[in-house]
């Protein structure tokens, strides 16, 4: 195994106060973010932020185009240098899982039975069916998607791999049985990460998968020890956070952390910014190819505010 190369990262304050947001691998930032008492989507593009028309609800993806997945007061659509446009009122997406290089939307359509669904692909439309109760996190550039299987009434998935990679035709498990998988991002060549839960155990844990392996990630030494992959690049550098119990004279407390991890090792990321700028990463939402993550930051003596940066590699 290589060692962990540490690098350090110069920060771009996106003064966006949000607790997610997307990016792409040109850079640009898609997110809602608080704006006065009410909240406002935007795109950030070379340190400019752009703000949505104000009937858009929430964003939830951003391809290589810049082409934004959008939810708006009049419903599901996208947004592409100032004009929007809205998807068909029949085709009805309960949820967006995100868009495509080819300026698809993709997400879950319900049927209203029993809380059964199906995958939707919206302006083309999917070439082969679906397996019952598919719920999509995240979708790669060329349109193939992650996600889980939800149990209910008359599914019984006990014995099955929860996660899932589906490319148009083949239904691929992240997972199996024992390993509960949730895969919430996937890279353009198809690295997928997430969390796990092992049995009964509650407590989700970092992996990433790639090409039928399973990989379990660690997390920083303590106790109660949980996290979540949220971004993965084509390089297998992966992003996200994690919780840990660490042991204080007053008896314990829980530390909340963005992460990265590189070659199976785990680095606080908050660890590769200039020390004088006293910033506490809280958490990251995003890596491109190029290394630049997308994170949520503050000052580590008052916690607050919260806004977006992003980190490049110097």
């Amino acid at each position: 195994m290589l060692p962990f190369v540490v690098a350090s990262y110069s920060v771009t304050d996106l003064h966006l106060d949000s607790d997610t947001g997307y990016l792409n691998s040109k850079g640009v930032v898609a997110a809602q973010a608080k704006a006065g008492n009410d909240k406002r989507c935007f795109v950030s593009k070379d340190g400019k932020a752009i703000q949505l028309p104000e009937n858009v609800l929430d964003v939830k993806g951003i391809n290589s185009r810049g082409q934004v997945a959008v939810f708006s007061k009049e419903g599901p659509g996208i947004w592409e240098n100032g004009k929007m446009t809205l998807a068909p009122k029949d085709v009805g997406f309960a949820t967006i899982a995100g868009i495509d290089d080819k300026g698809n939307l993709l997400g879950w359509m319900d049927l209203g039975s029993e809380g059964f669904g199906a995958v939707h692909r919206w302006p083309d439309k999917l070439e082969s069916g679906f397996f019952q109760r598919p719920y999509p996190y995240a979708v790669a550039p060329d349109g193939v998607m992650v996600g889980v299987s939800r149990q209910g009434l008359r599914v019984n998935l006990s014995n099955n791999a929860n996660g899932w990679l589906w490319n148009g035709k083949v239904q691929t498990p992240i997972g199996d049985a024992e390993n509960k998988a949730t895969p919430v991002c996937i890279s353009a060549n198809h690295i997928v990460g997430g969390s796990y839960r092992v049995g009964a155990d509650h407590y989700e844990r970092p992996f990433v998968w790639f090409n039928g392996q399973f990989s379990k990630l660690p997390l920083p030494d303590g106790e109660q020890q949980y996290g979540k992959v949220t971004g993965v690049n084509d390089f297998g550098t992966a992003v996200g956070y994690g919780d840990w119990l660490v042991k204080t004279p007053d008896g314990g407390a829980f530390l909340h952390k963005g992460l990265i991890w590189r070659n199976g090792k785990v680095q606080l990321l908050e660890d590769l910014l200039d020390s004088a700028l006293n910033l506490e990463i809280r958490d990251a939402f995003a890596i491109n190819n190029d290394g630049t993550i997308l994170a949520a930051a503050c000052p580590k003596d008052t916690h607050w505010p919260r806004t977006l940066v992003l980190l490049k590699p110097r």
